[in-house]
Order: C-alpha cells, then structure tokens, then sequence
C-alpha cells in the first residue's frame, strides 16, 4: 500500500507541473499522497500489527479518499492534461478498491468474494456519485455519467486484484493472522459465558 502512496507521489513530481497547477493548489493533494505514504510506512513497523487492527486498515482508503476529493476541487480551466483524463477515472479508483480492500479483507475471508465485492463496489461507487456532484460546482470541471462508468470499471479490477492476492499473498490473507484468529475467538467465547 505504501508502494501506491510512493508512486502517486513520484507521478505527480514527476508530471511537467503536477497538472500545471499553481503550487498552492497541488499542496493538498502531494499533502495527502504524503500522509498516506508515511501513514503506510509506520503501519508497516512490526510491532503495529496494523493488519489485524481495523482502524488501521482504514486509515490508508480514507486518506486517499481525501486525495481524490482534493484532486477534484482543482479548477482546470485553462489546464492541459498530459493524457487523456479518462485514463486517471479507472487508475484511481482501482487504487482506491485496492485500499478498501484491505480494509474488507475480513468479510472476504469470512463471507466470500460476492460479499466482498459488495462491500467494496457499493461504497466506491457512492463515493464516484459524490465526486462527480462536487466536481459539477468547481469551476472549468463538470459531471459526466461516463467517468462514473470508468470509476467503476476501476473499482472492479481493484477488487479483483484484492481477491488474487488474498489467494497468492500471504500478508493479504486474513486466515493467515493468527491475531484476528485468536481476537474472534475470544469474542466467540466471551459472547457464550453467561
């Protein structure tokens, strides 16, 4: 997850003027990027266990949510995109599934890929709806259903690629954590003792 923080960072440095944006315009969003990234790092210390804690695996899909919705209060009159908007609908909202994801892992493991998917498409796409209304009231942007479309198509390879590395990766796998394992357990237990 840090990986994606890292290579959003890079792209938006690296991209002739961020989107030729003023430099107080892109400090939000790079902001964002960077509390991800470093929230992302320091969840990764080995004595966090930041897989089996919830808010933890939250923190990382609502800063990002954060990123997207900063990125789309950029006024873009008078802006040329170095490619096609279009592109930018499904990467980031695959990368946003991909975060959610991680934060759903346990219904994934617990409930199925169907549950899964629902848990991370219903709010996703909800969240699509409302960038789309924000961005209708800022200037030189517009609603359109299309990049709704291309959200969801995002959406759902992001939760594909949840549901592959469940089964390929370890770390991605919540029957693999013993701490969510035992912490159920004893929910199971203390629920039965009178």
């Amino acid at each position: 997850m840090a990986t994606l923080f890292a290579l959003h960072l890079a792209a938006g440095i690296l991209v002739k003027g961020f989107l030729s944006l003023h430099r107080v315009e892109r400090l939000v969003p790079m902001s964002a990027l960077a509390l991800g990234l470093g929230f992302c790092l320091w969840a990764q210390r080995p004595t966090t266990k930041a897989h089996t804690k919830g808010w933890m695996r939250l923190g990382p899909a609502l800063i990002y949510s954060f990123f997207i919705a900063a990125m789309s209060h950029q006024p873009l009159t008078g802006v040329r995109l170095p490619v096609s908007a279009n592109l930018f609908h499904p990467v980031e909202y695959a990368c946003l599934a991909v975060l959610w994801g991680w934060f759903c892992l346990p219904v994934l493991s617990r409930h199925g890929s169907l549950a899964f998917a629902g848990w991370v498409f219903v709010p996703g796409i909800l969240f699509a709806l409302s960038d789309e209304w924000h961005q209708s009231w800022v200037p030189g942007r517009f609603s359109s259903p299309w990049d709704v479309v291309l959200d969801a198509i995002g959406l759902c390879a992001g939760a594909a690629a949840v549901v592959t590395l469940s089964r390929w990766a370890p770390p991605w796998n919540p029957a693999l954590w013993p701490e969510l394992d035992q912490e159920c357990t004893n929910i199971r237990v203390t629920a039965r003792s009178p």
